[in-house]
């Protein structure tokens, strides 16, 4: 019999869902996300061989759990009112709630800084009408928490009414609501530097936090395993929209990064982040620009060293090759990783451009395994394997 899930989970999204994919033999998925069916990408949505549901299908977060009975629910993100009424819920109701990474966070200070920012997804932005559209759904969602089977569902309630109208920011929202009731029973998470973040919010005891290590890449782990030390002559940079420099500033960047890579003997290859595919790019006799790769592993194992900002991309590479990141301000994470001595920090505001060089810094055997052990905590390739023993036990 297969396990009942409850997915609270971007599911349109190709490199987040696959994983869950090749679990469907021994778990039936039911996924939930948006508001409205308009809100998804049909083009990957109608191809899922999942149940999908909205939230604007309930009018109680009982009522959506008695409908999909599952044994377990994930969770995405555990922040908005309705994710916090289904925790709720389903805790009043004695069904299992987990919050599973989908990425790398560090430390709540950080995270808080970046939700005061100015909100940039689209679903998310005050314009958006199925944001914005029927939000007295949300209201009506949190007041049928409410069970006399559980009083503190009223002060549960209270608390995220308080913390809606009267905190703006999402995570400072989370610490003032304090009712164990909004919190997951357990946390699957990628490495022990996600737990810095949940151990801040929800005060976790050690025994519900599990580590599976970074899922969603486990082919490039299975693939870099096998790499061989057959280097071609070319430095890779890993491509990522940054806020402090815009597409043309960036690409002009990679043009001198690539006349330096010209000086050492070597040729620049830039792959391209998906958002960029439409900026046409001429390759030169410095540069190639990559766009889809079929072969990722083999790209990044083949150069003589890799080009960066910050990505959860580079938790793979940093396992197994020398990399130079330019520290943008936006993360505390690079920060760790040059003080861990495992990259090699530039400021990108101020750099001299013969400091773009891998001949001069090692990498220690014993600092890439503190590395591994804070941030990756398995590199066997066999991530999706745990976190599915953890769904279905």
């Amino acid at each position: 019999m297969k396990k009942k899930v409850l997915l609270v989970w971007w599911y349109d999204r190709l490199d987040l869902i696959e994983p869950f994919l090749s679990m469907q033999d021994e778990v039936e998925f039911t996924v939930l996300f948006y508001r409205f069916p308009e809100q998804e990408n049909k083009a990957v949505a109608d191809t899922l061989p999942f149940r999908r549901i909205f939230w604007l299908d309930y009018l109680s977060p009982y009522s959506l759990l008695m409908d999909v009975q599952p044994e377990k629910v994930l969770f995405f993100g555990n922040e908005s009112v309705g994710t916090i009424s289904l925790i709720a819920a389903a805790n009043v109701m004695k069904i299992e709630t987990c919050y599973v990474s989908h990425g790398l966070r560090s430390s709540l200070d950080e995270v808080i800084v970046v939700k005061d920012s100015v909100q940039t997804i689209d679903r998310y932005r005050e314009d958006n009408k199925y944001y914005t559209a029927k939000k007295w759904h949300t209201l009506l969602f949190l007041f049928l928490v409410i069970s006399f089977r559980n009083l503190k569902t009223i002060h549960l309630v209270l608390q995220v009414l308080y913390a809606e109208f009267k905190i703006k920011n999402t995570f400072k929202k989370l610490l003032f609501i304090t009712n164990p009731l909004r919190k997951v029973k357990k946390y699957y998470l990628f490495a022990p530097e996600n737990s810095l973040m949940m151990n801040e919010l929800d005060h976790p005891h050690s025994s519900q936090i599990k580590y599976t290590g970074p899922y969603m890449m486990d082919q490039l782990f299975q693939e870099m395993n096998t790499k061989s030390d057959d280097f071609k002559n070319y430095w890779l940079v890993i491509d990522q929209p940054i806020a402090q420099l815009t597409s043309e500033e960036r690409f002009d960047f990679y043009k001198s990064i690539g006349h330096q890579a010209n000086s050492k003997g070597k040729k620049l290859k830039v792959k391209l982040h998906p958002m960029e595919y439409d900026r046409i790019q001429e390759n030169d006799a410095n540069i190639e620009w990559v766009k889809q790769s079929s072969d990722l592993s083999k790209l990044i194992n083949e150069a003589s060293g890799i080009i960066g900002f910050y990505s959860a991309l580079f938790l793979p590479i940093i396992t197994f090759k020398k990399c130079i990141l330019f520290d943008t301000g936006s993360t505390q994470l690079v920060h760790k990783w040059s003080d861990m001595e495992v990259v090699k920090l530039l400021n990108i505001k101020d750099f001299d451009i013969a400091d773009i060089n891998f001949d001069n810094f090692d990498v220690s055997e014993s600092n890439k395994q503190k590395y591994i052990h804070q941030f990756v905590a398995y590199t066997d390739g066999n991530c999706t394997k745990r976190l599915k023993k953890l769904i279905t036990n």
